[in-house]
């Protein structure tokens, strides 16, 4: 699956306050979805007449998403997110992407991986990675 941001798609990050309000993130031009894998543990039973193997589900790891966009200082939430991306002390932050308005995946995630990067015609461009920490909660929008 392609990691492009979709046509009506939205990147969203959250203010931190309670109850959370989630603004969206400008000129963001692509963003993983959540790719949840899971781990498994051994649970075959070594007297079963078939010798099959069989696995038992225990912990899933929602991963990390990609995110990708062109920074402009003037966008507010370019410096929030820019701070949260460079800051001494990585800090846990939730997230949210919606998906064209027919449902969102909100999340909390640490930064992983920022980097800034020059673009023809001197743009700058900023990429990361955000590890997911916990469960992403789906919902539709109404």
């Amino acid at each position: 699956m392609a990691n492009v941001l979709g046509k009506d798609c939205k990147f969203l990050m959250g203010d931190g306050a309670s109850p959370e309000a989630f603004d969206e993130v400008a000129k963001c031009l692509v963003v993983g979805p959540p790719n949840r894998t899971w781990s498994f543990e051994d649970g075959t039973f070594h007297g079963q007449a078939d010798l099959a193997m069989r696995n038992v589900a225990t912990l899933f790891d929602e991963g990390s998403i990609g995110i990708e966009f062109m920074y402009d200082e003037e966008e507010t939430e370019h410096a929030a997110l820019r701070s949260r991306l460079f800051a001494a002390t990585n800090g846990l932050n939730n997230y949210q992407i919606d998906f064209g308005g027919v449902f969102t995946a909100t999340f909390a995630a640490w930064v992983e991986k920022p980097n800034w990067t020059i673009n023809k015609g001197n743009h700058l461009k900023l990429t990361a990675n955000l590890k997911i920490d916990g469960p992403v909660t789906y919902a539709d929008v109404e």
